[in-house]
């Protein structure tokens, strides 16, 4: 969970730092060619909308329909592929066992084959692991991906008549060290998106 979270907000001040290039590229471009605009980040005054906000990721990944399903589908492929490869392991180790019983009474040719046996199958079972957790972080990826896919679209739809100018990623321990809680606009995006979220068995 910490990590989904942490990979989200990577992502999301990667964006930021775009956005704030392309935001002050597009001031400079409207004044004189041979003047150019300075940057100018103006911040509202009175009651109007502030001009930076945040969302928690932990908050938005713990109470987004979307990120619970997908988190718990991964949680039980996870637990799922460790059952099979814990299995597959102790039988290996019993038949190595059973074979450190046996060798005494075995030919040489046949500890040799026997050992060779056993040595193809650990080799099978350390790539089989290695193949099933690494198909694992890959859906990893995708779904971190496709969450923070989801949350820019929305995010884009959300701001068209609020203008802010920035729209931070929060992680108590993260980048941002204090948040005035009056930017918190987590409840308010988590809403949105559980509103548009479609499970699949249900589109």
């Amino acid at each position: 969970m910490k990590n989904f979270s942490f990979i989200l907000n990577i992502v999301l001040l990667g964006a930021v730092g775009i956005l704030y290039y392309l935001h002050f590229k597009e001031k400079s471009g409207t004044g004189n060619a041979s003047e150019p605009a300075a940057p100018v980040l103006h911040l509202p005054s009175g009651n109007s909308l502030p001009a930076i906000v945040f969302i928690n990721t932990d908050s938005l990944i713990d109470k987004y329909e979307f990120s619970k399903i997908t988190q718990q589908d991964l949680k039980s492929k996870n637990e799922k592929i460790r059952a099979e490869l814990k299995a597959e392991k102790e039988k290996f180790q019993k038949d190595v066992e059973a074979y450190q019983e046996k060798a005494a009474g075995m030919t040489d040719q046949q500890r040799m084959a026997t050992e060779e046996q056993l040595s193809v199958r650990q080799s099978d079972l350390m790539s089989k692991s290695d193949k099933l957790m690494g198909q694992l972080d890959d859906q990893r990826s995708k779904s971190t991906e496709e969450l923070y896919s989801r949350l820019t679209a929305y995010l884009k739809k959300y701001n068209k008549d609020k203008h802010f100018q920035f729209i931070l990623g929060f992680q108590p321990g993260g980048g941002i060290l204090l948040a005035n809680d009056s930017l918190d606009i987590t409840s308010a995006v988590v809403d949105g998106l559980n509103k548009e979220y479609k499970p699949e068995g249900s589109r």
